[in-house]
Formats: structure tokens, C-alpha cells, sequence
């Protein structure tokens, strides 16, 4: 809220203003609603990835065995979240990215970079709609 007072004294104004700042943006609720959203986007990017890469991997897996596929998993970690599969053996492999792969037939899924590429497609409109939720609560 703003009050101006303004009073003319010989010829010359002399203005002054009293400005209250008030509010979410002033209080720290808006900052607070930002750092939520932005701990809540990570987290359900995350747990997307963790589905996207597992929905992948059914679809690839020409033996249905579901121990690799259930170990993918979205956990907190310093400093973010992070989709991983609990340090699996065979992991690396069956990406494609083991030293294996160098010499044998099977170049691996790559499901890990297709993962990437569908968060990165999805990520955007997914912590806008996150955002967008806690802004409307302030």
C-alpha cells in the first residue's frame, strides 16, 4: 500500500511517500511455494523416468524376467533425484554401454538414452503444471 503526501510551500513542492510492502512475495510465502514446486518437480520427473524407463524396457526385453525391470527406481540424491537401477550387475550391458558390448553381438537397448529423450520431451510441461499448482496457492 502506497500513500503519497504532497504539500506546496512557497512556491515548491515537497513530496513524500510511504510505501508498506506486504503480501506473499514480500512475506517469503511465494519463495517458499518456488522452492516446494521446484522439490516436487524433481521428484515426479524422476518418478516418471523410473516408469518410462521400466514401460521401455517390457517392450525391448525379449525374456520377460521382471528382476532387472523392478530395480529401476527413482531415489533422492545429493543434490537432486535420480533414476537408477540399484547398481545391477548386468546393467551397463544390457544399456549397451558395458565392456562387453565391444564384443559380442548384442549392442544393448540403450534405454537409458531413451529415457533421457523422453524426459527432456516431457520435463517442460510437467513442472509448468507443477508450478503453475503452487502458485495458485499463494
Amino acid at each position: 500500500m502506497a500513500r503519497t503526501v504532497a504539500a506546496i510551500v512557497s512556491g515548491r513542492c515537497d513530496v513524500a511517500t510511504r510505501v508498506n510492502y506486504n503480501g506473499p512475495v514480500f512475506d517469503g510465502r511465494a519463495k517458499q511455494a518456488l522452492k516446494d514446486a521446484c522439490e516436487e518437480s524433481e521428484r515426479s520427473i524422476a518418478r516418471l523416468g523410473a516408469v518410462v524407463m521400466r514401460t521401455f524396457l517390457n517392450t525391448v526385453l525379449k525374456k520377460q524376467t521382471p528382476h532387472y525391470r523392478l530395480r529401476m527406481e527413482a531415489v533422492s540424491s545429493h543434490p537432486g533425484w535420480k533414476v537408477w537401477d540399484q547398481k545391477c550387475i548386468y546393467g551397463p550391458w544390457l544399456n549397451g554401454t558395458g565392456s562387453r558390448n565391444r564384443t559380442t553381438r548384442f549392442k544393448g537397448y540403450a534405454h537409458l538414452r531413451y529415457t533421457y529423450q523422453k524426459m527432456r520431451e516431457k520435463a517442460e510441461k510437467l513442472c509448468a503444471e507443477i508450478v503453475r499448482s503452487y502458485m495458485e496457492r499463494v
